[in-house]
């Protein structure tokens, strides 16, 4: 495990023990032994938040409305059904589904409609599945022919393919791809692997060829503005069955530690230093050597192996609507049961027509169950943090295509802390649009002041921005 890594599971382990302590009544040292500091992981497993949680002034309708994602079929018009529930519960993203040849413009239409009916107090969620070869939602004039994975691999100028094809997903208002694929097809054939091999969605057959390949893919995409989805962990390269169409599909070799799990775990390391960090797919897939009792969805001891290996960001499901494999739970127990195993986001792509039942499932249980409303605010809490992090209309200036790095070897050597929780903004002014929050304490480096004798310029956590002097503490 890496530095990082270490100090990362050091403040998961010291914030999770405090919450253990004080659901449970019972009282575990952060230097307890190994097996008391992973109960508390687990009893914890919601995550651990070391910095200001940036939906703590949302009401809990607009937290639970965040963690959802809705389908909505790709086309040349706005749904009524998605706009109502956009306007009315306050849902963070859209999905669109389904396959539609009407073009680049004819999306962005669409997709303006969307933003203009949300009512998420952060910037709407809008993706969907742009992979290439047979999974190709979006297509017509504008949009790029993109090869199946498989095909992909041998693409020596993938990450500079992937940007394009990124950009033009930007065009239509997209901002998020759950893309890409990164299985490992190393067990079976991959004509008896039906969700992936079958179809040429696989990088290859190895983990070097896996991580090159999903890795530029995603690269690709956040150079463009894109999020990248990193699915499905912990893997279906090596099942038989697909689980939108099955019941019971299980992987009887991955266990922790294994090839399949490492590809994610480096991937998302990797792709995080980006201001535009990937987020993970879950699988709907079991896998008892991890877990005997639940499918990876549900399952907090599988969420765990990504944070425990440092992965902070956002968390998705595959389809919760649809997949044969979970509709022996109801709608409402399979957004529950996801969101209490740490899951952030959860995906109703096939169909919305559950979503308000689930939602107010959610609400009832995080108004009567504290450990369950502490998992709806620090999964809220990953998502804004996403949201903050694209490009808009609003914060069309800031972009890592149109800002060169600060030369910051002429700065202050010495560093100066922050005296309260503080907001870096991409210009020196309280209305600049908020990149990030910096918690009180944190120091700072610092470059110049502005013209107004009022604002620093700093650099936190990969990004550059203004912090206001007001809130910097005296030399």
């Amino acid at each position: 495990m890496s530095a990082r890594a270490l100090k990362s599971r050091f403040i998961r382990v010291a914030a999770c023990v405090l919450t253990f302590n004080l659901v449970s009544g019972v009282s575990i040292a952060v230097g307890a032994p190994q097996q008391d500091q992973e109960l508390a992981l687990i009893m914890c497993h919601c995550g651990s938040e070391s910095l200001p949680n940036p939906v703590a002034d949302w009401t809990l309708e607009q937290q639970v409305g965040a963690l959802f994602m809705v389908g909505t079929p790709a086309g040349s018009s706005a749904s009524a059904s998605t706009v109502k529930l956009l306007k009315d519960r306050h849902v963070g993203g859209v999905f669109l589904h389904g396959r539609s040849n009407a073009g680049v413009t004819a999306i962005a239409k669409q997709t303006a409609a969307y933003q203009k009916a949300a009512s998420t107090p952060g910037n709407l969620l809008i993706a969907t599945d742009q992979e290439g070869g047979s999974v190709r939602v979006l297509q017509g004039a504008g949009f790029s022919t993109i090869p199946s994975a498989v095909k992909q691999t041998s693409d020596k100028s993938l990450a500079t393919d992937a940007k394009a094809w990124g950009t033009q997903l930007v065009k239509a208002g997209v901002n998020v791809n759950l893309a890409p694929v990164a299985d490992l097809v190393d067990k079976v054939a991959p004509a008896q692997n039906k969700p992936i091999g079958y179809y040429a969605r696989n990088y290859g057959k190895t983990v070097s060829s896996v991580e090159a390949g999903a890795g530029a893919f995603a690269q690709g995409m956040q150079a463009a503005g894109v999020i990248p989805t990193l699915k499905h962990f912990p893997g279906l390269g090596r099942v038989t069955s697909n689980t939108d169409t099955t019941a019971n599909v299980t992987d009887k070799y991955t266990k922790a530690g294994d090839d399949s799990i490492k590809i994610f775990t480096d991937l998302a390391q990797q792709l995080s230093e980006n201001r535009f960090k990937p987020w993970v797919m879950m699988s709907l897939a079991s896998y008892p050597a991890i877990d005997s009792e639940n499918p990876a969805v549900f399952s907090s001891k599988t969420v765990g192996l990504l944070r425990k290996a440092g992965y902070e960001g956002v968390i998705i499901t595959d389809d919760l609507s649809a997949a044969t494999q979970v509709q022996k739970y109801t709608p409402a127990e399979r957004a529950i049961k996801a969101i209490s195993a740490g899951v952030d986001i959860v995906l109703y792509s096939a169909t919305a027509k559950d979503v308000p039942v689930a939602m107010d499932a959610v609400i009832a249980k995080a108004k009567t169950d504290k450990a369950f409303a502490k998992c709806v605010l620090e999964a809220a809490g990953r998502v804004a943090k996403a949201q903050q992090s694209l490009v808009t209309k609003d914060n069309p200036a800031y972009s890592p295509e149109k800002y060169s790095p600060w030369d910051t070897k002429a700065w202050s050597k010495t560093t100066r802390k922050v005296t309260a929780d503080v907001s870096l903004r991409a210009t020196p002014e309280d209305g600049g649009v908020k990149i990030t929050a910096i918690p009180k304490g944190t120091a700072l480096r610092l470059g110049e002041l502005n013209s107004t004798g009022k604002w620093y310029q700093t650099t936190f956590d990969g990004h550059q921005g203004w912090v206001p002097l007001a809130k910097l503490a005296a030399k």
